[in-house]
């Protein structure tokens, strides 16, 4: 694996743009999937002024919710030893990331598999599941939440982006549109439930 770089804020927004491209053009590494959560990550916090993160997922041709997920594995680990990170399997991270002792097993176990790193996970779910299953429910509903939430904001970026028809034609079969509505149907009656539920609370 390459050595990870540092981004460099004087590099500007346009210099990102094109190292993410050409990231995702690879799309076959577990550093290049951690750098484009740095990448991520740096327009979030602001270094490119006004840049959001749904335009840099525009800019760049990439669902925001891809660059979510590895905003999040890289801000789980930034803090890591060099060593650790130069080395780290990206699905091994993503699997580990909200795990307390994640730099422990990494160090005890270098070449740790992505099963292996989900056994460890599904684990401490339940541990946490025991020791208070209130928070424990309240968070797992909360994550049900932000993924509903991940696939209605996909959907609003990709409407808002301005795709050529040519692109469009290319990216579906008309056959599978049928599908796309139904989704979208599922969305809305998703959220009439939503509204519903919470009439109790007015």
């Amino acid at each position: 694996m390459p050595r990870r770089r540092t981004t460099n804020t004087n590099h500007s927004y346009e210099d990102v743009v094109a190292e993410a491209k050409m990231i995702v053009a690879r799309w076959d590494t577990s550093y290049g999937r951690l750098r484009l959560g740095e990448l991520a990550d740096r327009v979030v916090e602001s270094v490119y002024g006004e840049h959001s993160l749904q335009k840099f997922a525009n800019d760049v041709g990439i669902a925001k919710c891809v660059l979510e997920r590895s905003q999040s594995v890289y801000r789980a680990w930034k803090s890591a030893p060099a060593p650790i990170l130069e080395n780290l399997n990206y699905s091994v991270a993503q699997e580990l990331q909200t795990h307390p002792r994640k730099l422990d097993i990494i160090q005890e176990n270098p070449e740790i598999t992505k099963t292996e790193a989900r056994a460890y996970r599904k684990e401490h779910e339940r541990s946490e599941a025991e020791a208070d299953p209130v928070a424990h429910r309240q968070a797992k509903a909360k994550k049900w939440g932000d993924g509903i939430l991940k696939i209605a904001s996909a959907a609003q970026g990709a409407r808002n982006h301005h795709y050529t028809p040519e692109f469009l034609r290319l990216a579906v079969e008309r056959k599978l549109i049928p599908d796309i509505r139904e989704g979208a149907q599922a969305l809305i009656d998703l959220a009439d439930q939503l509204e519903e539920s919470q009439r109790g609370e007015e």
